[in-house]
C-alpha cells in the first residue's frame, strides 16, 4: 500500500506539473547560488561611531562557520543565515543584546508589561540561543533589483530586511525578535515599516559589512536614497515557540550593530 501511494502521488504530481507547463502556468524556479561559509566579527562601533548594542559573548566577538555550534553562510537563496545552535557543541556561542534605550513604546500591538530583558538581566534567566537572517527588501523573491549577497560586486550596497532573535530555554521557548523592517522568516512576510532596513556593502572580494540603516538611506521600496537621519531602532516582539502562538509588542529600542562577514 505504501508503495502504491508513493507511486500514485508521484504520478499525480508529474501530471499536474506537465499540464501546468503545457498551459504556461509552471512557476519559474528561483535561482540557486553557491553557498558561501562565513566568519563573523561583531564590531564594537558602527559606521557613525556609536557604541553597538548587539555585541559578542564572553568568549569573544568572532564566530566561525562550523565551529562551536555556529553555522554562518550566504545560502542558496542569496540570503544571510547565522544559526548559533546548529550543531552540538561544548561551548554555546551567542550574541548579547543590550536592550536599555527605548525609542518609542508600543507602536503596534499588546504591551508586554515589562521591557525585554537586557544584558544585565541575563544571569537570572534561562539559557538562550541567537539567530540572524535576512531577506529581499521587497518581500517578493526574484522581484526588483535585489542581488544575492554572494553575487554583489565590490563597492555595491543594498538594503535588506534583517531579523535577529534570541530564544530562551524556558517552558514556552520565549523568543524575542528584533525586526529591522522584518519579523517573519516565511511567507507571508510581516514587515514593520516604521523600523530601519539593514544595509549590506561588499567592501572587497571576501568581505561584507552589515548594519542598520541608521541614516535612513533606504526608502519603502528598499533602494538607496538620500539621507534623512534616524536611530537604528528595531521593533521588538515576543512570542512563544511552543503552545498558543501570539505576538506581543515591546516597542522600538535603539540597538545599533555592525557585522563584518568574511568568506572562509
Amino acid at each position: 500500500m505504501k508503495t502504491f501511494v508513493l507511486k500514485f502521488t508521484f504520478a499525480m504530481c508529474l501530471g499536474i506539473t506537465t499540464l501546468a507547463s503545457a498551459f504556461g502556468q509552471a512557476r519559474p524556479k528561483e535561482p540557486k547560488y553557491t553557498v558561501v561559509p562565513l566568519n563573523l566579527t561583531v564590531e564594537n562601533q558602527d559606521s557613525l561611531g556609536n557604541a553597538t548594542k548587539v555585541i559578542g559573548d564572553s568568549v569573544g566577538n568572532t564566530y566561525a562557520n562550523g565551529a562551536q555550534g555556529v553555522c554562518a553562510t550566504f545560502n542558496q537563496s542569496g540570503d544571510l543565515i547565522i544559526d548559533f545552535d546548529c550543531a552540538a557543541s561544548a561551548v554555546q556561542r551567542n550574541l548579547v543584546f543590550i536592550v536599555d534605550q527605548q525609542r518609542s513604546p508600543l507602536p503596534i500591538s499588546t504591551p508586554l508589561g515589562t521591557t525585554p530583558p537586557s544584558r544585565s538581566d541575563l544571569a537570572g534567566l534561562p539559557s538562550y540561543v541567537s539567530y540572524v537572517s535576512t531577506v529581499d527588501p521587497k518581500d517578493l523573491p526574484g522581484q526588483g533589483q535585489y542581488i544575492a549577497l554572494q553575487q554583489m560586486s565590490v563597492g555595491y550596497s543594498q538594503c535588506i530586511q534583517v531579523n535577529m532573535s534570541y530564544t530562551y530555554d524556558d517552558r514556552k521557548g520565549t523568543s524575542f525578535r528584533l525586526a529591522y523592517h522584518r519579523i517573519t522568516s516565511n511567507p507571508p512576510y510581516f514587515e514593520i515599516p516604521t523600523t530601519p532596513f539593514g544595509v549590506i556593502t561588499r567592501t572587497n572580494t571576501t568581505t561584507w559589512l552589515l548594519e542598520p540603516d541608521a541614516r535612513a538611506t533606504c526608502n519603502q521600496q528598499g533602494q538607496i536614497t538620500s539621507y534623512s537621519g534616524t536611530a537604528a531602532a528595531p521593533d521588538i516582539l515576543t512570542t512563544p515557540t511552543t503552545g498558543a502562538f501570539q505576538f506581543q509588542d515591546a516597542g522600538t529600542w535603539v540597538l545599533p550593530f555592525k557585522f563584518t562577514l568574511t568568506a572562509q
